[in-house]
This record gives C-alpha cells, structure tokens and sequence, in this order.
C-alpha cells in the first residue's frame, strides 16, 4: 500500500525546520550574524530558499535556546547579545545541572553508544589541542557535544529538556569572550593562554568521563561541579565582573 502524501509532510517539515534552525544557529555562534541585527524573515526565506513558515519555527527553537529575542510588540527578531554577568548567570545553573548529569549519569551506566559518543568528543578535542593552529570553532563543537552527550544519555528526562542551557552557554563564552583582540576593553587572550585553559579543562573531562565509566557517582559529580566553576571563574577574570 502506498504510503499517504499527507502523511509524510509533518516528517518533511520538521527536517527542514531542523536545517533552517541549524543554518541560523550556526551563523550566529560564528558571527555572520551579528549580536543585535534583526533578522528579515524576507531576505533570510529567498537566502535559504524556502518559505516563511519554517523560519518561522526555526526563529521560536532559537528563542527558546536564548539566542535570539522578539522585541516591538513580537515584530521583530533580533540576534541576542548576552552580557558578561547573564554569561555568569548560565555558568552558575551549570555548576548544579553538569554535576547531576554526571552523578545520574554514573550511576545509571553508560551504554556501549554513549561512551563511544564521549571517547569520540574527546579525541576530537585533543587533536584540536594538538594542532598547530588553535580552531576555537571546532574545540567549541566538540566541547559542546561532550557535555551534552552526557545529558543527553541521562535517566531524568526533566534534566534532559534542560541542555540547551548547556549549549547556549558554552556558544556564548569561547567565542565571544575568550578569542578577543587587543582592541576589546578587557583583558585579550593569547593562543598559548587559551590553549593552556583549554588543556586543563581536557584533562577534567577525561577525569569526568573515567568516573562516570567506573560508575563512581561521587566522583563524577565533584569533578563536573570543580570545571564548571573555574570556567566562572575564568569568566569572571577576563570580563571584570566580580562573582
């Protein structure tokens, strides 16, 4: 029997909606579009070629994720230009969801699946470290995908629905606060004091990952909730902003 048109459509729309959101979500973590520039549903529908309604919903899941926000009486979407203390403000729910995630998460188990997703997301990492050029784009993907890979492996379904914090929060810093230029009011980092953060960060992710492997709960959560709070504190450091 041949499988009915209308039927199939919701499916179609939805990878579409999940292109477009991903389009945006990409231009924005990479800088194209730029914190504060509205977003035209007109020039972005004939950019991506296709219509206004998924762009429509692809504009709702990034509102929901906090990088845009709808101002003028919900006529306009605009890029979200998140602050040094709201950077803050994610990072310190952080500290209470990654070490949960990692103590659930430990005492559940971790599937043949899951663990390889992790062993992937470091390795990834340490090539980039290993590199002779640092790619803060590709460190970020990989950095993100760790963290979120244990999330998303959790048992408790509320704290799943909560990564796009995770996210969100991990796109807004490295990026934008971390890579700066000597022309940036605060402190400017250099490649080898980045890189040097971002080996020390590594070396907590293998210790989160190897706890969370041995099904040591304790553990895990501790050294989840200690990473989260030097990024605070780095965070704070190079922004000005006391915590």
């Amino acid at each position: 029997m041949a499988a009915d048109p209308a039927a199939l459509y919701p499916l179609q729309r939805v990878r579409l909606v999940d292109q477009v959101t991903n389009r945006l979500r990409d231009m924005i973590i990479s800088g194209e579009l730029s914190p504060g520039l509205p977003l035209l549903q007109i020039q972005l529908s004939e950019q991506f070629g296709v219509s206004r309604t998924p762009l429509r919903e692809a504009f709702r899941i990034l509102e929901r994720d906090g990088l845009v926000r709808v101002t003028n009486g919900n006529q306009t979407v605009e890029v979200i230009e998140m602050t040094p203390a709201e950077i803050i403000d994610l990072y310190q729910i952080r500290e209470s969801l990654d070490g949960l995630a990692a103590r659930l998460l430990a005492t559940s188990g971790l599937s043949s699946e899951v663990e390889a997703h992790l062993i992937r997301s470091l390795a990834t990492m340490s090539e980039v470290m290993s590199a002779e050029r640092l790619q803060i784009a590709a460190y970020d993907q990989a950095h993100i995908e760790f963290h979120l890979g244990i999330m998303r492996a959790n048992p408790n379904r509320r704290l799943q629905e909560l990564q796009h914090i995770v996210r969100l929060s991990s796109q807004m810093f490295l990026p934008r606060y971390m890579n700066r230029t000597s022309g940036d009011e605060s402190e400017s980092f250099n490649e080898d004091c980045l890189r040097s953060l971002l080996i020390a960060g590594n070396d907590d992710h293998r210790q989160i990952f190897e706890s969370i492997k041995g099904g040591d709960a304790a553990k895990a959560e501790t050294v989840a909730k200690r990473h989260i709070r030097k990024w605070i504190s780095e965070i704070s450091r190079v922004t000005n902003r006391p915590v």
